[in-house]
């Protein structure tokens, strides 16, 4: 495409689709090309979110060290990687050998897939409408309820689907999603009586791993779980992967690790020998002085979420700073 002048490019501009390029511009002064820049910017406000990709490894490296040689590493990436970009994450941790990830709903697992993303995923939250693209992209289903269990064979046996990977959950005290302990011997003459649905892992999920006031409350919840993945392989007769230890009981339960640990938040940092992943810089959009200190109200009606507010008592002054986030 060639142009003739500045404002016959800024014209074409919306017709134009650019994404990952670098573009030089350069001109003379007279040109005002800066108009040009603008429009090609990819921000245009002064607030910014970064995020560093080498700190998620570092982070994962850390992780790794406290679990025996041997074990696999699932990483949670749910909620567009925690808000830090999920295919960026996830292509971080698959070139840092992650073994697994995690997902909470089928559209992001699509997603990853689309982005190029080869790892095993499971999606967390798994319903009916959702079995078609699950099965096109590659993705496994977290079954947690005997109606789930049937509504997968069932779905299977109208495709023609000949073998599907699954992940069991059991509910061994968090009582969200998952089979009851005493479910499992019924689960497992249902499992039994079955070709297609493959067990690829069990898994339960620690009420409290973090708080050392309930660590005999985990410990029984080690128990019932390893309990229950005993008697789920010994009927099977095929050994499939056991997980239960998230990020804090990686590090605090390793009775916890079995097969798997699955890291989620701790990728992000928050702890003695983790790096921040995470920086958020803004500007200050205006300055206030409130005459009386009694009368400061944090959060006005209207103001933008995000502030600072240094209150002086002694000198019965307030100083306001809206930050440049809304």
């Amino acid at each position: 495409m060639h142009l003739c002048k500045p404002s016959e490019l800024l014209a074409a501009l919306p017709q134009l689709h650019f994404e990952r390029e670098d573009i030089l511009i350069k001109g003379g002064r007279q040109f005002a090309l800066e108009k040009v820049a603008q429009q090609l910017e990819a921000q245009q406000h002064q607030t910014v979110l970064e995020i560093h990709l080498p700190a998620v490894q570092h982070n994962l490296q850390f992780y790794k060290k406290h679990v025996h040689p041997g074990v696999k590493m699932m990483a949670m990436v749910k909620a567009s990687g925690y808000g830090s970009g999920d295919a960026e994450i996830a292509r971080a941790l698959q070139f840092s050998g992650v073994d697994y990830l995690a997902v909470a709903y089928p559209d992001e697992g699509v997603a990853l897939r689309q982005a190029g993303i080869h790892l095993p995923i499971m999606v967390l939250n798994t319903d009916q409408p959702s079995f078609d693209v699950m099965e096109q992209y590659n993705l496994e289903p977290e079954v947690y309820s005997f109606e789930l269990l049937q509504a997968l064979l069932e779905w299977c046996k109208q495709r023609g689907v000949q073998s599907w990977p699954i992940h069991i959950k059991i509910d061994t005290g968090m009582h969200r999603l998952g089979f009851a302990v005493e479910e499992v011997p019924t689960l497992l003459q249902q499992l039994q009586q079955q070709q297609v649905l493959q067990v690829r892992s069990v898994f339960t999920h620690l009420v409290a791993s973090e708080d050392a006031a309930a660590d005999a409350f985990t410990q029984e919840q080690i128990g019932l779980f390893s309990n229950a993945c005993s008697l789920l392989s010994d009927g099977l007769g095929y050994s499939f992967l056991k997980h239960c230890a998230n990020t804090a009981a990686i590090l605090r339960h390793p009775s916890a690790h079995f097969d798997m640990v699955r890291l989620g938040v701790g990728l992000y940092g928050g702890n003695t020998g983790l790096q921040p992943v995470m920086k958020l810089y803004t500007t200050v959009a205006q300055v206030k002085k409130v005459a009386s200190w009694r009368n400061c109200r944090l959060w006005p009606q209207g103001s933008v979420a995000a502030a600072f507010c240094n209150c002086h008592r002694s000198h019965w002054l307030c100083r306001w700073l809206p930050a440049a986030v809304g």
